[in-house]
């Protein structure tokens, strides 16, 4: 690989990170934030939404960051690797515009499961 600088992006369920690697030097470059996802409201607590707007620019800061902090340019990246909490849910329309977004902590469907389980006792 040629030289240049590789990023790994994180979003967990606490925390945000961008980790930035010089390819020829092998040092490296961390920026983090703690971060919560919003209860969703009218949920009594149980629903959590994914701020993707939010997320997106935290992820853009925090790779600024650390690009900065390893002293090269977004010009220098050659690759990303993401990784993420668990599961979420992300629903699309037709346009591709989100209308749901939840993380893996999202428990608004429990009530209905419940209801299921009396109204149609064990499998």
């Amino acid at each position: 690989m040629r030289e240049g600088a590789l990023l790994g992006l994180d979003v967990g369920g606490g925390s945000v990170r961008a980790l930035a690697l010089d390819v020829a030097s092998g040092r490296t470059a961390l920026a983090a934030r703690s971060h919560r996802h919003p209860v969703a409201p009218d949920t009594g607590g149980f629903g959590v939404d994914l701020d993707l707007d939010g997320l997106w620019r935290l992820l853009g800061l925090l790779v600024r960051e650390a690009v900065a902090a390893l002293g090269t340019s977004p010009d220098a990246v050659r690759g990303i690797a993401v990784s993420s909490t668990r599961f979420a849910t992300v629903l699309l329309d037709d346009a591709g515009v989100p209308l749901l977004a939840t993380p893996n902590r999202d428990a608004r469907a429990g009530l209905e499961a419940v209801r299921l389980a009396m109204d149609h006792g064990p499998a």
